[in-house]
């Protein structure tokens, strides 16, 4: 899998959004709001091989590896509707002074281990070190949007998301919610299985 995140590197791209500047914030996408990448998927079969488990809904949202160069730092930034959680799966960490704060709460990134969380919250990475770090971003549904809505949600928010008050966003705070929390666990420990897999290759 390695090997497949060098390839991607010529297929990266600024991201436009967030808290990002030019040349700080990268992306390489295989999904994105309903339009899969064939170019990146061809690239990198393992890795989205192992996406697979999270048991995506194609149509919504993105999957992308998202890195952040050396010295970068993203300002304070939310998600624009609260309707989804993000998980950080990381696949390339230096070492050294590197964190992602969300909601006033440090956290740090580690190799094929998930970090889980609503981008409702204001949230700010920096990168002090001399290398990349590189983690699989995934999109994924918030449970307290119930499914029958969804597609109706999903089509409203991309018309008029920056209509939405940001104000109204920790309405959709999933804290306490274990037992989904746990399924997206479980759903981690599937692709880190499939990823070790393909570790050496």
């Amino acid at each position: 899998m390695r090997q497949e995140l060098e390839g991607l590197k010529s297929l990266a791209h600024d991201y436009e959004g967030g808290g990002g500047s030019s040349g700080k914030w990268q992306m390489s996408e295989f999904l994105q709001f309903g339009k899969m990448n064939q170019d990146a998927i061809q690239s990198c079969p393992v890795t989205w091989q192992c996406v697979q488990h999270f048991g995506l809904d194609h149509s919504f949202g993105e999957v992308f590896v998202s890195t952040l160069k050396p010295y970068a730092s993203l300002k304070i930034h939310t998600g624009e509707t609260g309707m989804n959680l993000i998980c950080h799966f990381g696949l390339d960490i230096p070492d050294g002074d590197l964190e992602m704060v969300v909601d006033g709460t440090g956290v740090t990134w580690q190799e094929n281990q998930g970090i889980i969380f609503n981008d409702a919250f204001p949230h700010f990475s920096y990168n002090n070190t001399d290398q990349d770090r590189a983690v699989l971003l995934i999109e994924h549904w918030n449970p307290e949007v119930l499914p029958e809505v969804r597609p109706l949600l999903h089509r409203f928010t991309h018309m008029f998301a920056h209509q939405l008050d940001a104000s109204t966003k920790k309405l959709h705070n999933i804290e306490g919610n274990f037992e989904y929390k746990q399924m997206w666990v479980e759903k981690l420990k599937e692709v880190v299985q499939c990823r070790k897999q393909y570790v050496l290759s």
